[in-house]
């Protein structure tokens, strides 16, 4: 699970951090590539060596996301993980998602509050009432991957989505 707000600890450094799991595991060794290669696309080579609070909120919140997408869980549950990251970090750490989902295709689900996200990374988006929390409406999103966010599909799916919420 990832939140919203990062969940470090805070004895450890960024490269700590991702690879405490597999230390537990005893599969660090086999997977320090990657280790490094996810430090890498997030844009964290230089802070591998950094402590949390010694990050800003965005790069803390990069760690934690890919300290449980190192894990390749079968169910990853996503809380709004990328809403402080800046919007070139974000768009590549949707592609980078989207190409661990398509690698294993374990279960995502993820609350967020951008359409445009909820429209790139899903199959299914499904629409909540504000205040009663029920379900107002799921929409299959049938695009192929990778997405064109310019594209007059996902425009149309844009604008289904933003009347079913009133917009």
């Amino acid at each position: 699970m990832v939140f919203k707000e990062p969940t470090l600890f805070p004895w450890l450094t960024v490269e700590d951090n991702v690879s405490f799991s597999l230390k537990m595991l005893g599969k660090h060794k086999e997977k320090k590539d990657q280790v490094d290669r996810l430090i890498d696309v997030v844009g964290l080579s230089d802070f591998r060596h950094s402590y949390p609070h010694q990050l800003s909120g965005g790069m803390a919140q990069r760690v934690a996301l890919i300290r449980t997408m190192i894990n390749e869980p079968e169910v990853f549950l996503l809380d709004e993980p990328l809403g402080a990251l800046d919007a070139f970090t974000r768009m590549n750490m949707q592609d980078e998602l989207l190409s661990m989902w398509s690698s294993n295709k374990h279960i995502m689900i993820m609350v967020t509050h951008d359409i445009d996200e909820a429209i790139y990374m899903s199959t299914r988006v499904v629409t909540i009432a504000p205040r009663s929390g029920r379900i107002k409406k799921q929409i299959e999103i049938d695009l192929p991957y990778p997405r064109n966010r310019m594209s007059d599909e996902f425009i149309d799916y844009r604008k289904e989505i933003m009347e079913n919420l009133n917009f």
